[in-house]
Formats: structure tokens, sequence, C-alpha cells
């Protein structure tokens, strides 16, 4: 391998030799863009370097960062720097700038930005020690820590360096081509200081910044930064640290900015992906020093997005609002929903034609495609019920002006669904009033249904011989019950919930207020019930008395635990074995096939021994509040018969049913566990005839390609399972995907300020004040949650719930009144707040805050911290 690059070497160079940096320098220079000439030394120069270190005993990074800075060039590398030396006096430089080169570096999912060694002013003599200052760099402390991040390997210490003309910037900065703070596709910024680059890249001053749409080539914001130093650069190559004497000027003229957006535009269109520079002047002069693609932005599905410039569309994401998953769906997952989707929406007379111009599909996620949504509702009518589930995203969409993503024209054959869809709801709102006046009636027949539900979704199983039979069957079953049935009571207790709140909205103020109870602690909900088995499970001398997960198994299997424990343990896999965090993606696994973790989580629940704290004692409390309650209010209405008749028959609706609002996921998932035991026994026959490398890789396969394969032995399934995986894998990334977005990547935000600096304010959702220590959690088995803590997430499935039984209250950044944290923990009686945007980066681990679960208000206790 070669030892030195040139910029415009006509030797192709590649990135395990030159690095990210070098690389895209040596691209950059070759494609003609203004770069100062220069050099890369590659890994292959290092090799006497990094044999050295890795025969050491020396494995401490700090001591291998000790032992680089003692190593000596060789003959080879002193005749490779002789050569350097020549070209750059052919050049006439005599100043550089020496830089770190990974070949991990400046790649897509890995940025390594900054935290490499550069060093500016480089003279001819102190060039050796600037390179082998470089080339620790690799053991520096953030670039370990960077790679545990990403899972790199810190003891590899491949490295090149560049050796580049160092230029006397007068002007320098960075630029980004989308706007980093609203992922906005069509907008650049600039941020930009007088003299070297370095105080903009490190943060070091508050730069200028410009932000300037693409499209129309127009600046429309100019931010003028404090400034308060820059560096320049003596002739010797002194960096001059000099202060601003006035920073009310911009660094950049119009005309320079302009320039800086075409530039960036060109390499943006070049690369085919968002870019981020770096940029200097020097006199008049436009430089490029850097080019890399952009890290840590939300990437949207090429499908999903427009042209520049064109009609833009807004979507919600349903996954998120309506299910609290911030992880994407399998490949399979997606279609399998789907399915069941259009079966159910064929019940309720919803046609094909207005799904797809209502709802979309991509990359594991669910969208709603809000301007076409709005065409046919009003904003207003399409924003109520979005307030139910997620009253972060229904506030933004209040400020959020929509009007530029309706459409002019609808697809067509969309208003003969809708007509088609008006005439289905009808019935269902007949039938719904019927429920609504007897409900003690329907709740026998909705029971039944339950129960032949379950029979026939197992007999589904046991009959169907392929996955794409079965999966028809299971969708048929659950879309005929959950808009046939389900829907129905659902919509009572809606009904019924409305008329008490209009029914009661000028009682007095202690009856309004108590309201909320009367939905607490009522029997029957799947949720709540798991949660309490769980608990119950925890109280066991099995789990208490044990800390090894492998020995708990053992004696499990063979039978060793105590009949009662066995008999309870047995009943949870019976009733809930087939749940789980993440239960809706048929790729999740089970709690039946994972003990091991149901052990781990029983064994945190267990070290809740408070007798206050007791979700038993906690839940019975729960069912004497809720009764008092409800005696309360009929007490009061006493002097009104009248309007008492009306509560206690709207009442007997939300006793009836408000307790099974969490039974269609519970059947849902259900069918999911028996469509997810078909599919693995059909992998592990791919697996023994060699269409397969794993059986997991059957959940990258598509809906459609798994019946295609069911029914083509000779297609390449593990073709498409590649093909699949490097699609997803793009999209996997966000931890934080955003509830609204449009087809330009533009993400809104909800313009609020809370009452002062140590206050919050979100959607209460579950009564009660209590205080306590924050725990933030991104997912369920992140860390224990401790009895009396404040659970903080961006999101929860039911697979957070044993979460809440020690959770003194719950914080949670998206969701509304009727999402799933918000129902389990008003039923698990813990208040509640949610739509707190980046509350999870907000507050940190042992802050103590406040909650107050009937106002919505957080108040963080300023200096109080548990250790």
């Amino acid at each position: 391998m070669k030892l030195f690059y040139t910029f415009g070497d006509k030797e192709q160079a590649y990135i395990a030799a030159v690095g990210g940096k070098g690389l895209s320098l040596i691209k950059s220079y070759s494609s003609g863009y203004n770069v100062p000439d220069g050099v890369v030394l590659t890994t292959s120069f290092f090799d006497s370097w990094t044999t050295e270190i890795r025969a050491s005993s020396v494995k401490n990074p700090v001591e291998l960062k000790k032992k680089c800075s003692e190593l000596s060039f060789n003959q080879k590398q002193n005749r490779v720097l002789d050569d350097v030396r020549s070209f750059f006096n052919t050049e006439n430089i005599t100043l550089f700038a020496v830089r770190s080169s990974s070949p991990e570096e400046d790649l897509e999912g890995a940025s390594f930005a900054g935290i490499y060694e550069s060093i500016l002013g480089v003279s001819d003599i102190n060039l050796e020690r600037a390179v082998q200052d470089c080339f620790s760099s690799v053991f520096n402390e953030r670039v370990l820590s960077y790679k545990n991040s990403r899972g790199y390997d810190y003891a590899d210490a491949k490295i090149a360096v560049i050796i580049q003309k160092q230029l006397a910037s007068d002007i320098s900065g960075v630029a980004f081509s989308l706007n980093p703070v609203t992922n906005y596709y069509d907008e650049m910024v600039i941020n930009a200081n007088f003299g070297l680059g370095d105080t903009v890249v490190d943060g070091s001053v508050s730069a200028d910044q410009f932000i300037v749409d693409k499209i129309s080539s127009t600046i429309i914001e100019r931010k003028s930064g404090s400034k308060e130093f820059f560096h320049r650069l003596n002739e010797d190559g002194a960096i001059i640290k000099e202060k601003m004497h006035s920073s009310d000027s911009f660094c950049l003229t119009d005309k320079q900015i302009l320039e800086i957006n075409a530039l960036t535009v060109k390499i943006e269109a070049e690369y085919d992906k968002p870019m981020d520079i770096e940029w200097a002047y020097e006199g008049d002069e436009l430089f490029l020093l850097q080019a890399r693609p952009i890290t840590g932005y939300t990437i949207l599905p090429p499908k999903m997005q427009t042209k520049p410039g064109g009609q833009k569309n807004l979507y919600l994401d349903g996954l998120l609002t309506e299910q609290g998953l911030t992880e994407a769906f399998s490949p399979l997952n997606t279609g399998v929903m789907a399915e069941t989707t259009i079966t159910m929406s064929k019940y309720m007379g919803i046609g094909k034609e207005f799904l797809d111009a209502t709802t979309y599909l991509d990359a594991g996620r669910m969208y709603m495609h809000i301007g076409n949504a709005v065409k046919l509702s009003g904003k207003k009518a399409f924003v109520k019920p979005i307030t139910a589930v997620d009253s972060h995203a229904a506030a933004v969409l209040e400020q959020t002006d929509i009007k530029p993503y309706i459409p002019k024209k609808m697809p067509k054959g969309i208003m003969g669904a809708v007509f088609k869809m008006i005439a289905g709801s009808m019935k269902t709102v007949i039938s719904t009033l019927r429920v609504y006046r007897k409900p003690e009636d329907f709740l026998s027949y909705y029971l039944a249904e339950n129960k032949r539900l379950g029979i026939e979704l197992k007999e589904a199983f046991e009959r169907e011989q392929s996955f794409e039979s079965l999966n028809e069957a299971v969708a048929d079953l659950n879309g005929y019950w959950l808009s046939m049935v389900s829907l129905l009571a659902l919509m009572a207790v809606t009904m019924a919930r409305s008329s008490i709140k209009k029914l009661l909205k000028n009682e007095d103020e202690e009856v309004t207020e108590r309201l909320l109870y009367l939905e607490r602690a009522l029997p029957d909900n799947v949720t709540i019930e798991m949660g309490l088995q769980l608990f119950d499970l925890s109280q066991f001398s099995e789990i208490k008395d044990s800390d090894d997960a492998e020995d708990f198994i053992k004696k499990l299997n063979r039978g060793e635990l105590s009949s009662e424990f066995q008999q309870k343990w047995d009943r949870f896999m019976h009733d809930f074995g087939f749940r789980g965090p993440r239960e809706l993606d048929i790729a999740t696994k089970r709690y039946y096939e994972k003990p091991d973790e149901i052990f781990d989580l029983l064994k945190s629940i267990s070290e809740n021994d408070h007798p206050e704290l007791s979700p038993r004692k906690i839940f019975d409390e729960g069912v004497k509040k809720r009764e008092e309650t409800y005696t309360f209010i009929v007490e009061k209405l006493q002097r009104n018969r009248g309007k008492l008749r009306k509560f206690q028959k709207r009442y007997k609706v939300m006793e009836c049913f408000v307790a099974y609002r969490e039974t269609p996921k519970y059947y849902w998932i259900m069918g999911v566990d028996y469509l997810r035991k078909k599919i693995l026994t059909i992998g592990e026959e791919w697996v023994s005839t060699g269409r397969l490398d794993k059986v997991d890789d059957v959940f990258n396969l598509h809906y459609e390609e798994i019946a295609e394969a069911e029914k083509n032995s000779s297609l390449d399934i593990g073709l498409l399972v590649r093909k699949n995986i490097e699609y997803y894998e793009q999209y996997k990334n966000s931890a934080n995907p955003p509830v609204i977005i449009d087809s330009r990547g533009f993400i809104p935000s909800l313009k609020q300020k809370p009452a002062n600096k140590n206050e919050l304010l979100g959607t209460p959702v579950s009564p009660g004040i209590v205080s306590g220590p924050v725990k933030v959690l991104r997912h369920p088995g992140e860390k224990k949650i401790e009895p009396g803590d404040i659970l903080v997430a961006i999101a929860t499935d039911p697979g957070w719930t044993s979460l809440f039984l020690n959770a003194a209250g719950v914080l949670i950044q998206h969701g509304g009144s009727l999402q799933h944290g918000a129902s389990v923990a008003r039923e698990s009686c813990k208040p509640c707040i949610v739509g707190l945007e980046n509350i999870t980066e907000l507050l940190e681990d042992g802050q103590i805050v406040e909650l107050d679960g009937s106002s919505g208000l957080i108040r963080i206790q300023v200096g109080a911290h548990r250790l």
C-alpha cells in the first residue's frame, strides 16, 4: 500500500488508507473544488508504530497515548517526509495544517467530527512533532468514549494524517446543507467568525449565523453573534488571539453568504446526501477545507419526500402517538399490521382509496397524511381526536400553518370512498347508541365475544397451513371483533365521558376536580391485572431470596419451586406470556421466550417492600377513592333528580366498559404471537434447507415476500433479506423520532414557555401530587425504577407496565389522555403528566421534582438531588 498520496494523485485512494477526511479532500480536489493543496500520510505509513503499540504490554489507554509520544520515525518514514517536504517546496508552501484522518471518520453513521487532533500553523521544523501528536490522538479520551458508544474497538489504532497548506484565513466557518435545528432540507445554515475556523468548530465563540433558502437562494435570517475573539495567523505560523472591538457588524457580506450557499448546494448534489462543510476566505477567495455527511438528522424515506419547491405533505407519526413506540417495526410486521388495518377498515366501510390517501407505511413506521385528512375533515375536526392520543402533537398542529400542506385536488376515487365511510359510520353510531342505552345487556354479549375470539384465534393457528392464510384469518377475526364489537364499547364510553363532563360542568369545583377518579381502579383491565400478577410473583421467596436467574430457571424447569409459586407462574404465562415490551412487533420475543428477563424484572419489583407502595394496596385505595367519589357526586346531585338519573346512567356505561380499553390490544397481540409461532416454524424449515442463514432473518422479509417465498421455492430470499436490512438500517439511528414532519424534512416544534425557569407545564392525565427523584429511561430495561422514583420517558407501551409499579409518578414526552401510559398510570393511581417536549433532555437522574397530575405543573426543586 502507498505510504502517502497527494491530493492530486492519479492513483485511486481508499478510505482504509487515507481515512474519511483524507478521502473527502482528495475527492473534492479532483472534482475541481478550491481546496488548499496537501498530502495524506496513509495508515501504512504508521504500520511500524501500530505494530509496536499492539505488541506492547501496555493496555491502559492513557499509558498507550504516552507511549505514542516516545515513538520515533524509522528510515522509511523519514524518506517519505523528505518527499513530502520536496512536494511542498515545489508549491512554495511553508506553513501547514496537520490533521488526523481516521478510516472510521466522516461516515454517515459516525462522524467523529472534531474529536481527533488538528494542529494549525505548523512550520517545517515542527512537522514531525505534529504528525506524532495526530497519530497519538487515537487514544484521546473523547475518541475512546465515542468509539465505545458506537461499538468500535478502541485498541484499533489505525489513522492517517493530512498535511495541508495553512491558510491565513480572514473569515472561516462551517455550513450545513440542511437546517440542523428544524431538520429542514431546503434551508442551509452558516456559522462564521473572523480569522481561523477553529473558534467556530470548537464553539469557543458565539458565531454569526445565517440561514439561506436553498430553493430561491435567498437569505432569510441573519443573527449576529458576539464573536468574543478570533484567531489570526502570523507569517511565522504563530496563532494570535485577538479580541473583537465591536461585534455589531457581520463577518460575511451577502455576496459571500450566497457564494457559500452555492458551494454547499453543489457539494450536496454531488454526494446526493446532506453535507457539513468547513470553508474559509483568504482575501476574496473562498476555499473548501472539508466536506462530510451530516449525522444525527432525521432521514425521511425517499417515497415520502416531495421535490424541492413543490407541493409539500405533512405527516403525523401514528406509531409514536397511538402506540408509544420510538423504534421502527421490522419489515415483516409492517405488512402484518397493514393487513389487519385493511380488514378492520373493510368492516367499518372504509375503502382502500381512503386508507391510501390518509395513511403511509414505510421504513417500519406508520404515518398519517395530514394535508389530505384536513382537506376532508377540516383542521379543527382533525386535531380534536389527536388531542386524546397525543396532546403535544395536537398543540404543535394548532400552532402550525397547515394551509401549504393541503392539496388543491384529492386523489381519484377518494370522495366515493368517503361517502361509503359515512354510510358505514352511521350504522356504527346506531349500534353504539344501543350499547349506550343498555350497557349491561351488551356487556354479556361483549364478554362472550371476547371468549369466542380467543378460541377462534387458537383454532386458526392450529388449522391454517401457510403464513399468508393464517395472517388473513387472524386479520379477519381481529378486524371483525375490533370494528363490530370492541369499537362500540369504546365509543359508548367516549359518549358517556363527554356527557358526564357537560352534565357537571356548572357544578362546584370540588365536583369537577374529582371526575378523573371515576375511572380509577376499575376491575378487569388486562394490563393492570398483568402488573398486579407480576407484583404477586415478585413477593415469593423464590424471587426475593434468589439472585441467580440461571439457577431459578433450572429449578423452574425441574419443578423444584413451591406449588403455589408454580401455579401463579403458570397462570401468568397463560394469561400474559405472549406479551412484553415492543409486543406489537412480530419480531419481538415474548415473555415465555425469555424467563431470565422476567426473573430480573420480578427481582426489581421485589425490592418494593414498602407497605404504603404496594400496588395491591394502592389499587384497593383507588377502588375506595372511586367509590367515595361516586357517592360524593350522587349526594351533590340529590337536589336535581333528573340530572342525577342521567349521571347514574352515563356512569353505568363507563363502569361496564372503561376497564376494557386495553382489551383490543390484548387480542391483537395474541394474534401477533400466533403469527410469530407460525413464521418461526417456517424460518426453521428455510434454515434447514439452506434458504436462510438464521431463523430470525424471516422478520427482515416483507409480508408479500413471505407469501411469494411459500409458493416459490426458487426465490432467493437471502438476497431479499440483505436488501431489506440495508434499507431499514439507515432509519434505525433516531432514538427520538419526530411526531410531526413534512415531506422536506421540516419538524415543527411547540412554541410554549413555562411560568418560570424552574417550572414545566404539560397535559394532566392522572390526578395526584407527588415529589421524588427523576429516573430517565429510553427503554424499559435500561435501569431500575426504585420505589418513589419519578419515571420519565419519551413514550411507553405495555412493556413498561412493571416499571409503573414502583414509580411514584410518571412524566411522558409524547401522548395524550387516552394513550397507554396515561391509562396505566391513571388506573394504577399514579399521578401522570404527558405532552412534555424534550422532557428526557431537560431532566436528569436524581433531580427532585414535584408533579401535580391535576394541573399538569412540574416544579423542579433547585439544587435537590438524590445521590
